[in-house]
């Protein structure tokens, strides 16, 4: 697929709340780590196993209820640990101090891996792993996404990572000299992006803008929710001399990461993507829009059978105008 995956590096742990009660989320101690826990009254009680085990427990009061910070013995077990308090429980695992967490925020239904291990991305959309230090190979996939990247993990280090998910789409397999031309950016982000920018770096005579309130204002900031799809149409001023293939390269500060594109521009185009961007007011072919098989653009179409049209490669033949029509009833 033609998709960037970027990797967000952001404070993504924290508490989770349930009821009146917030939680320490996701449910993973280093050894050094207090527990924290805010509750409507006064300390939970901590097992191990089935054995309460006593913390040294330090009260701040809050709006939410009592902050409560637990200090383990120097002898507290590792392992799996449960919290009991008047109305409810929660586990979680203390492990070695010389392991490393990896915490994943993704969209909701998200299946993540890291080196074989799976998980599912929940409705919080957090995913966590406990692994050695090293090299690791994290994968994701939502849909017909995917994700496959190299992770390096320190001992004794928590690792908060967020999988966000940009698709680069042009609008045709090829450009055409001298025509502006679409790549859409559709985003998906399992966090809020106060801002989203786009950077361009491309050959030269080549420009860019983002179609929008942001006209020619570059790199014209866009806030990204958390969840919700977007896309982003970016505008490429192709060259009047450009011919063949050109690598440009996109950038998403906010994403930390850059995408590369392979395009090729061509005196001619395939008749099917000539009639999917024709302008049938202004008689020419627009490369700026979508393409899409209109009732106007099928029945212009059907008058061209059996004619070269206007930046085709080859004539518009029977085949042409039945595949034409398939996609015009595939889209009604």
């Amino acid at each position: 697929m033609r998709g960037f995956k970027g990797l967000l590096l952001l404070p993504l742990v924290g508490m989770v709340a349930l009821g009146a009660v917030r939680l320490p989320s996701p449910p993973l101690l280093f050894p050094s780590e207090p527990l924290v826990i805010t509750l409507p009254g006064g300390p939970p009680q901590v097992f191990h196993g089935r054995q309460p085990f006593p913390l040294s427990w330090r009260g701040t009061p809050t709006s939410q209820g009592t902050e409560w910070r637990g200090v383990f013995p120097e002898d507290a077990p590792l392992g799996l640990w449960t919290l009991r308090w008047d109305g409810g429980c929660y586990s979680f695992l203390r492990v070695p101090a010389g392991s490393s967490i990896l915490v994943v925020k993704g969209v909701p239904g998200t299946s993540c891996g890291l080196d074989g291990e799976e998980r599912i991305c929940g409705e919080s959309g957090l995913a966590w792993f406990v692994a050695s230090p090293g090299t690791h190979v994290l994968e994701g996939h939502l849909g017909r996404l995917s994700f496959r990247r190299e992770v390096e993990l320190r001992a004794g280090e928590r690792r908060e990572v967020a999988l966000a998910w940009v698709e680069l789409v042009p609008t045709a397999p090829a450009a055409l000299p001298g025509r502006d031309f679409l790549v859409s950016l559709r985003i998906l982000s399992p966090v809020d992006l106060p801002t989203f920018t786009v950077k361009a770096s491309l050959p030269p005579g080549w420009s860019y803008r983002i179609r929008g309130p942001c006209a020619e204002d570059l790199p014209c900031p866009q806030p990204i929710f958390a969840g919700v799809p977007r896309e982003v149409p970016v505008i490429l001023s192709v060259p009047a001399g450009a011919m063949g293939d050109y690598r440009l390269s996109f950038t998403f500060p906010e994403l930390n990461s850059t995408r590369e594109l392979h395009l090729s521009v061509r005196k001619c185009l395939d008749p099917l993507d000539v009639v999917r961007h024709w302008d049938v007011e202004a008689g020419d072919v627009d490369l700026s829009r979508p393409g899409e098989v209109t009732y106007q653009r099928l029945l212009w179409a059907i008058s061209q059978r059996g004619k070269v049209i206007p930046y085709a490669c080859r004539p518009l033949g029977d085949e042409d105008i039945k595949e034409l029509s398939r996609e015009w009833q595939r889209e009604q």
